[in-house]
């Protein structure tokens, strides 16, 4: 009798043992929606780059927390509606942290800046706003660049309707560099552009792709999202997966001090 209940006993903590040991989801299993289309961001057509970064991202942040990230694609207009029904634990978008967005919903830090960023010839050496003393500078409508560039009161804005017409002025000299968004100028820098302007700073602000919950619920993929978001930054891979999608512009936000953060 002894033998039999100690075989038992035995195979129980065995099996335990193995449950915990090969469970590849130890820490949980979350969907988290998106819009494949990502309506709302303008990425000039880099929308596969952008979703093929954020799966990949999201792997690999499930590998390092155990914990299983599956992607649910939905339409973009019942995206939000959904997760407030609970039909899904998170979503990927780029809405603000404002203090009234906070009432519905909390925010991981920023995966993919999306921000302003300062475009020059790509033989500059310059890389911060401080470095432009008296040289002219193209803006966009809907950046909010001159918040920023009004940082050095002695550079000279000059406002354009598009983007191909500030990085046409850029590239012939009419103005010293031009202020777009982190993911435009990225498209623009790597083909129209390509070897004649560069990127040359890191987003103005911390606008951006992030993981949304319902307010005070999935608190722990919050916090998983933020450890393997860090664990991803300091080994490397964040930015191995940023090359691989063609998306590996500088990644740090360098917010002026006394310049708010906007809305894209």
């Amino acid at each position: 009798m002894f033998y039999r209940f100690f075989k038992r006993l035995s195979a129980l903590c065995i099996f335990a043992f193995l449950a915990a040991c090969g469970s590849d989801y130890r820490n949980g299993s979350y969907t988290i929606g998106f819009d494949p289309s990502w309506v709302g961001i303008d990425l000039m057509g880099q929308q596969n780059n952008v979703t093929g970064f954020s799966r990949d991202l999201l792997k690999e942040i499930g590998r390092i927390e155990k914990t299983r990230l599956s992607l649910l694609p939905v339409s973009w207009d019942v995206l939000v509606p959904n997760l407030k029904s609970h039909q899904y634990d998170a979503i990927l978008s780029s809405i603000y942290p404002y203090l009234f967005n906070q009432t519905y919903f909390d925010f991981s830090d920023p995966y993919l800046l999306t921000g302003p960023v300062l475009v020059l010839p790509i033989s500059s050496m310059v890389t911060s706003i401080a470095q432009l003393n008296g040289k002219e500078i193209a803006t966009l409508p809907d950046t909010n660049a001159a918040l920023y560039l009004e940082k050095n009161p002695t550079i000279l804005i000059r406002n354009y309707d598009s983007t191909p017409d500030a990085f046409n002025a850029v590239a012939a000299g009419m103005v010293d560099g031009a202020v777009a968004e982190a993911l435009i100028a990225n498209a623009y820098c790597r083909n129209i552009y390509n070897g004649k302007l560069q990127i040359a700073t890191h987003p103005f602000n911390d606008n951006g792709l992030r993981v949304l919950t319902r307010s005070q619920t999935s608190l722990d993929l919050l916090k998983a999202i933020h450890r393997g978001l860090n664990a991803l930054k300091k080994n490397g891979t964040y930015d191995a997966l940023l090359k691989k999608w063609s998306l590996n512009t500088p990644t740090a936000p360098t917010i002026p001090k006394n310049m708010p953060a906007t809305s894209s």
